[in-house]
């Protein structure tokens, strides 16, 4: 059902159509929490990795409508309806018709699943790992490498190396 349908049939009162599931696989909340997870973290101005709280209430709410119920979100119009979702109370009663076990569960796997990314994300490894790859992608590749030692080789070949030496002596001369 269509979250329009139930808001033209009256809202909560109209609230007993929902079909609201007791039970939900733990492969099923597995997939919830990651996709959650997924959706609410994200890096801050220095790279590290933080939680979107806001999106992450968003999307847990929406989560548990979408695998609990026969509900469907429009794709255009998904906020607005989970606003009125939340602001008619029907998200409330879908929320209070599962079962307080599945709830535990599918909050501590988001919970445990946030906090082992975050950790591992933004562990000394990790950050070491990706100052090394933002080094290794500035470098040049070996076809680029090739083409400068062709132009050095181009350039230098008939340099005289004991210019070099007289270039140094007048150097030296000019400190001291």
């Amino acid at each position: 059902m269509k979250i329009a349908e139930l808001r033209e049939l009256g809202g909560l009162s109209a609230a007993d159509k929902v079909e609201v599931k007791k039970y939900l696989s733990i492969a099923a909340k597995s997939v919830l929490a990651e996709t959650v997870m997924d959706s609410c973290i994200g890096n801050d101005d220095s790279g590290l990795s933080k939680v979107d709280y806001t999106l992450r209430k968003l999307n847990r709410d929406m989560a548990l409508v979408l695998n609990y119920t026969n509900l469907e979100f429009d794709k255009d119009d998904f906020i607005e309806e989970y606003d009125w979702l939340a602001e008619s109370g029907v998200l409330e009663y879908i929320v209070e018709q599962i079962p307080e076990d599945e709830l535990w569960i599918v909050q501590n796997l988001l919970d445990d699943e946030i906090e082992q990314k975050i950790d591992l994300e933004n562990s000394i490894e990790a950050l070491v790992a990706k100052g090394i790859n933002a080094l290794i992608e500035k470098m040049p590749t070996n076809t680029q490498l090739r083409n400068l030692v062709k132009l050095f080789g181009k350039e230098f070949k008939d340099f005289d190396v004991e210019k070099l030496q007289v270039i140094g002596d007048m150097a030296g001369k000019l400190k001291g």
